[in-house]
This record gives C-alpha cells, sequence and structure tokens, in this order.
C-alpha cells in the first residue's frame, strides 16, 4: 500500500478561531485543493503556482458544524500537503490559503474529505473449485468479506502482496459487492491480500480506511499435469504423466457422457502410471488431476484412447516368391491403420511396419520375402500410438520359382435383369495378385482396363453398370502378379438398343441379407450387421458400403476426423459421425429438414448411415412397403 510522509501541522493557535487578515491582491491563492481520509489521518494537498518565499505560510481551514462557521487550525511552512492525524470518524470540509508576512491570498477551493471505519472482519480466501466434467476453470483465488455497513463507503479496495512484497491495489469494487475473484494468480505461490474500505468521488482521490488485514495463509495448488497420454493396448487403456510437484496426489477422471465424468481411482503422487483391464472394443476419454489440500490443479488435459476389436485373419496368399497378401474380416470402424507381424518360426513375431487404411483395403501387402520359405504372420488395428491385441497366426510357403498366374477360363458375359453386363469366369491360379477387366467396343481396337479386383478365392465375377443400350462390347479377364500375366478367353456381348440400365437394391430392417438385381448378397460382408430402424426419429440407418458399391461407388473413411466420403457419377457426399448436417457437392445440407436428430452414429463399432438421406441424394428412388417391411432403392430414379 502506498506509504506518505506526514507532515505534521504546525497549530499556532490552541483552539480554532474565526478568519481574520488582510487580502493581499498580489499573494497567489493555492489551487487544486484535495481533501481525502487516509486510515485515521486526513490528507491535505494543493498546487501552488506562484514563487515561494521562505517566510510563505499556507494557513489551513475546517468548518466547525457545531458553530457553522470556518475555523483556522494553524498555518505550517509552505509543502505541497500535510496530514492532520487522528481526525474523528465522519464527514471534514477544509480549504487553505497563502499567507506572507501578515498578507493572506484568496482562498483555495473547498474540498470534503471523509475518515471511514475499517472493514467488519477479516477476508476469508479460497481458491476456486476446478471438478469434472470441464477441468477449464481459470486459475483464480476468491476473496471473501461481510457486508459492508459504513454509510460514507462507496467502495471497497481489494489489495494483495506477496510475503516479503508491498501491497498491490488489485481493483476498487462496488461497496454491495462481498467478493473478489483474482484470476492473475500463478499456481505454487503463496499471496496475502487484505481490504480497504474507500469512498470515491469523481476524479479527486479516494478516501482510504484502515485495513483489515488478513494473516498471511499460504494458497498454493499443483500446476496442471504435464506430459499426460492416454492410449490402447489390447484390451488395456494405459495412462501416463509426468510427477508433480507440490502434489498430494493425482485423481483419474473418466468421460461417461458429454457432460459426465467419473472419478476412477485416487493415486498418490509416487504413481505415474496407472492401466485399466479387460476394458471392451471402443472409444475413452481420461482426464487426470494433480490435487493437495488447497484443491485441484486446473487446465488439466484430456486424452482419449481407444481400445481396438481384435482383427481376424481370413487367408494369407503367396501371390509372388516375394509377396504375399493377408486377407483379414472384423476390422474395428475405429482402426486408421493395420501393424503387420512376421515370424520365421511362429513363435517370435516383430513387427515389419503399420499401412493406413484406405476405403478399398481389403488385404495386407508383404513384400521382400524369400523363395520357397515358410513364413508366419500376424496382424493389429492401429489408431495413432493405439493398438489391438495380435490376430490369429497364419503361415505361408513363397513359391519355390518365378511364375506367373495360370490364365483364368471360361469367360462368360450375360445380361442383368436391369440390362447390365455380368461376367463370370473360372481362377486357375493360386499365385496371382488380382484380376483386371478389360474392356472394348467391338468397333474399337484396343482393350481399356474398366477393373482391378483383388484376388479373393470367392470373388470370380463383375458386374458392368457402365454400359449403353445398343453396344457390341467384348471383354477379357486378367490374372496378374509381380512377375507376369496370363488372359482369359475374350467373350463378346450385345445390350439391348432399348435398355435402360437399371439398378435394383432391396432390403429389410434386422436382416443382414439384400438383393442387388436379385442376387443375394451380405450387406456386411462376415460381421452380419443389419439395417436397423432408429425408433426416435423414425428413420433407418445402414452399413452403407455395400450399398454404394452396388451402386458403382466408391466410399472412404477418415478415422480422425470421423467422416464419411461417398463418390458416385459426379456426386460426393461428405457425412460426420454425430453430425445432423452433411455437404452434397460442396453444399452444407440438414440429414432431415425435419427431425436435425436425424445423423449418422456407430452401432456395435460399425458405421451407420441414414439411408434415404444418401440413397436420395445419389439419385436413387427409395421405396418402403410396410406390409413386407422391405425398403426397394431404384437407380436411376425415373
Amino acid at each position: 500500500m502506498k506509504k506518505f510522509v506526514a507532515f505534521v501541522l504546525v497549530v499556532l493557535l490552541s483552539l480554532p478561531v474565526l478568519f481574520t487578515g488582510k487580502v493581499s491582491a498580489g499573494l497567489v491563492s493555492p489551487t487544486d485543493f484535495q481533501a481525502y481520509g487516509y486510515g485515521k489521518d486526513m490528507k491535505l494537498q494543493w498546487k501552488y503556482s506562484g514563487a515561494v518565499d521562505k517566510n510563505l505560510k499556507i494557513e489551513v481551514f475546517e468548518y466547525d458544524y457545531t458553530s457553522l462557521k470556518w475555523k483556522s487550525l494553524g498555518t505550517t511552512p509552505y509543502q505541497p500537503d500535510i496530514v492532520i492525524p487522528d481526525v474523528s470518524y465522519g464527514r471534514h470540509i477544509y480549504k487553505v490559503r497563502a499567507e506572507l508576512n501578515g498578507q493572506y491570498s484568496d482562498f483555495s477551493n473547498t474540498d470534503t474529505g471523509f475518515i471511514l471505519k475499517a472493514p467488519g472482519g477479516k477476508p476469508i480466501v479460497s481458491l476456486n473449485k476446478f471438478t469434472p466434467p470441464s477441468f477449464k476453470g481459470e486459475e483464480a483465488v476468491t476473496i471473501k468479506w461481510p457486508a459492508v455497513k459504513d454509510v460514507f463507503t462507496t467502495h471497497i479496495g481489494v489489495y494483495r502482496k506477496k510475503p516479503n512484497g508491498s501491497y498491490k491495489l488489485l481493483e476498487m469494487v462496488d461497496k454491495s459487492k462481498t467478493s473478489y475473484k483474482d484470476a492473475d494468480v500463478q499456481p505454487n505461490t503463496e499471496y496475502i491480500y487484505t481490504i480497504v474500505n474507500m469512498r470515491k468521488d469523481g476524479k479527486k482521490m479516494p478516501d482510504f480506511s484502515v485495513s483489515a488485514v488478513q494473516s498471511g495463509s499460504t494458497l498454493t495448488y499443483p500446476a496442471p499435469v504435464k506430459n499426460f497420454t492416454a492410449k490402447g493396448n489390447g484390451s488395456k487403456v494405459i495412462l501416463k504423466w509426468d510427477r508433480q510437484k507440490y502434489c498430494d496426489g493425482i485423481k483419474v477422471y473418466k468421460q461417461i457422457s458429454t457432460l459426465k465424468w467419473t472419478l476412477v481411482r485416487n493415486l498418490s503422487n509416487a504413481v505415474v502410471q496407472f492401466t485399466l483391464l479387460n476394458q471392451s472394443p471402443g472409444k475413452y476419454t481420461y482426464q487426470v488431476v494433480a490435487y493437495n489440500a488447497s484443491g485441484n490443479a486446473p487446465n488439466s488435459v484430456a486424452k482419449t484412447a481407444f481400445v481396438l476389436k481384435t482383427i481376424h485373419i481370413s487367408s494369407v496368399k503367396a501371390v509372388a516368391p516375394d509377396e504375399a497378401h493377408i486377407y483379414f474380416t472384423a476390422l474395428d470402424s475405429n482402426a486408421t491403420g493395420i501393424d503387420t507381424f512376421y515370424s520365421k518360426d511362429g513363435k517370435t513375431f516383430n513387427s515389419i511396419g503399420i499401412i493406413t487404411l484406405k476405403s478399398d483395403t481389403k488385404y495386407v501387402k508383404v513384400q521382400g520375402m524369400k523363395p520357397d520359405t515358410k513364413v508366419y504372420f500376424k496382424i493389429a488395428a492401429t489408431r495413432g500410438e493405439n493398438e489391438s491385441a495380435q490376430s490369429n497366426a497364419v503361415s505361408v510357403t513363397t513359391p519355390k520359382e518365378s511364375t506367373a498366374p495360370e490364365a483364368p477360363s471360361d469367360l462368360k458375359a450375360t445380361l442383368t435383369e436391369e440390362k447390365n453386363v455380368l461376367l463370370t469366369w473360372k481362377d486357375n491360379a493360386n499365385n496371382e495378385a488380382g484380376f483386371k477387366v478389360y474392356r472394348k467396343e467391338s468397333s474399337e481396337t484396343n482393350f481399356e482396363m474398366i477393373a482391378d479386383l483383388p484376388t479373393d478365392t470367392s470373388e470370380t465375377k463383375y458386374i458392368d453398370k457402365a454400359v449403353s443400350p445398343g453396344k457390341t462390347y467384348i471383354y477379357r479377364v486378367v490374372a496378374y502378379n509381380s512377375v507376369g500375366s496370363a488372359n482369359s478367353n475374350d467373350i463378346t456381348i450385345t445390350t439391348p438398343s432399348n435398355a435402360v440400365q437399371k439398378t435394383v437394391i432391396k432390403l429389410q430392417p434386422d436382416n443382414e441379407v439384400m438383393t442387388v438385381n436379385g442376387v443375394q448378397q451380405e450387406i456386411d460382408s462376415g460381421r452380419g450387421t443389419k439395417p436397423v430402424i432408429i425408433p426416435k426419429w423414425g428413420r433407418t440407418v445402414v452399413p452403407i458400403r455395400a450399398i454404394v458399391e452396388a451402386l458403382g461407388g466408391t466410399i472412404e473413411w477418415d478415422g480422425v476426423a470421423r467422416k464419411v466420403t461417398i463418390h458416385f457419377n459426379g456426386t460426393t457426399i461428405e457425412l460426420w459421425i454425430d453430425n445432423p448436417k452433411a455437404r452434397v457437392n460442396g453444399t452444407v445440407k440438414w440429414i432431415d429438414p425435419n427431425n436435425h436428430d436425424v445423423k449418422p452414429i456407430i452401432v456395435n463399432s460399425r458405421t451407420m448411415l441414414p439411408l434415404r438421406f444418401v440413397a436420395e441424394s445419389l439419385g436413387c428412388k427409395v421405396e418402403w412397403d410396410a406390409t413386407s417391411r422391405t425398403i426397394t432403392l431404384t437407380y436411376p430414379a425415373s
């Protein structure tokens, strides 16, 4: 608090006297006179623009409320301010004039000062509480005090200092206030607070009461936890952090809904790692909070871990002496990559790298092996630092010699009900990397590749939906690997001149099988996922990949952004999990304008999209038969 040097007034008369003296026109009057209380003392100050003679004096007058007259308190050798000690409580009015050799100036302006009562009681100091769910509270100390009853007080001055420092005014608050939040504080620091009754009147100096000093309490709280990480490892979630100073312990919180958290464990400060066992596949968000006797640390960090479902390897195929393809099922929808593990003896497995998943990833390609060698593989789903448990182990023996695959045979072409061209063939090789489908019109010389299909023992067919009426097409299928390729027979087919190719897809809620142009297939191969009607929406959501691919489109999944992107026939649809809005060719649209709760969701680790919005955005006609509970999609709609 600011210190003032007190100049004691020289009292010439033992009792106040009435004003006497002759005014000199040549003697300058004091200006900008102010009077204000400072504890039990009255501070008077003024400005003087005249010459300061060694005999110049200042005479002080106070208004006497008893006699209703001004009375002189005496004179003092010239100085710019004085302190009158031990003034009684209440309002006091003063003015001053200059005196030189028995001559007097005019009076200065008058001003009123107030001696105020001290605050009633000491301030109570406490830390702001930082509790779930946000942990985003600011570092702050709250100072509270009893209500002010002094009638002359207009404001409360809140002061603060460190143990070896000086008091600093933080703020003047209205006298109606009984608390103040000090947000300009740092963790692990001791602060001492006091409050002062004040009277503020315009631009003049305020009056100050005697302070109510808070005996220094140590107000410390630990800094936010640093370097906190959370990751899934198999069925475990592992949390790590740095050890904290000024900390009694660590609280571990888990988010159970958007605005709700639960305390998982209270740990000692010696613990810097905590493992949660036997966690089901899913997304888990945690916060760890340092605390001590003063309270929780503010601004604690939140981290999300993913427990990823174990992948199952369905088969492995050596497609060349130095290359194998690992086929898998049951991929977790939260996975963004696959880690591959290699072993020569089937016992010790080492990681050989992580691939990033794409929308069409159906197998893992492993290269660099030796011919005629038996090797073992495992794989695991990944997402950043999160990784699932390793899959089942599979083995494969690479071919002894480098050979091209045997050619496919018995290539046939037939028209579907929708007048598309269905190709089927026989697979005669066991070392192909995939099949390439070629097409040309009868009038053309060169074939053009229209599809590149990864090898799969169950997939020896392809539907060409990009055909036009009244055209003659010639097809061939080529098996290939890193060594070479071999062509099937050529097959020729002519589309009807009046045909309009349509794709008709039929599916039912709670049925894992759909029909595409009359041919049955699983909606979510190997997973048994079914369309679901969400009762509170009255809308159907489905795993959309099989439907988009049946129409001839492609679909991409961005696990980080939790975003699905669909491309088909010049249309691009972007949808985000739990977002009721989507983008169609860059334009933002409500998924359901009449129900803003409808949105993409994840059910049993599978991404489910609102069927009608996606289908109609792609140009399909959507029909519902309530009797048979059948949804029919027809493309094109007309």
